[in-house]
């Protein structure tokens, strides 16, 4: 699943700051440690977010997750293994889940004009379903 050379968060470290500071956001979506699918630029952004909020304490941090019950609907359509590296995604309890964020079509719309995004959609349906838990 990994194309080409992933990207190196350590050169990016300081410049990662100054979007917090202007942005000033009280929960930020990321990847976890292990990038969702392991692809390493999602480890890369994680890392990026760490770093840039290591020292805002305040901020809520929810990581993208795969809820167990979505994989069992998922599975009658797609072979999420194609999707995944080998040993990811981390599958969760949907009791784990503190965030399911549905778009509606209209998001979902301004989202999919964005081919990077369309690539990594599994499906119409299931793109649109994101799955968030907190960092302890």
């Amino acid at each position: 699943m990994n194309e080409g050379p992933p990207i190196q968060p350590a050169g990016h470290r300081r410049n990662s700051a100054p979007y917090g500071d202007r942005i000033q956001p009280d929960t930020v979506l990321t990847f976890g440690p292990g990038g969702l699918t392991g692809h390493p630029d999602h480890q890369a952004v994680a890392e990026w977010v760490s770093i840039a909020l290591s020292s805002r304490p305040s901020i809520r941090r929810l990581d993208a997750v795969v809820a167990a019950s979505w994989v069992e609907h998922i599975q009658e359509t797609v072979d999420i293994n194609s999707y995944f590296d080998d040993g990811y995604p981390e599958i969760v309890d949907d009791a784990e889940i503190d965030l399911n964020l549905v778009l509606d079509e209209a998001l979902w719309s301004a989202f999919s004009i964005v081919e990077s995004f369309r690539t990594h959609s599994i499906s119409n349906s299931a793109g649109r379903e994101w799955m968030l838990r907190a960092t302890p």
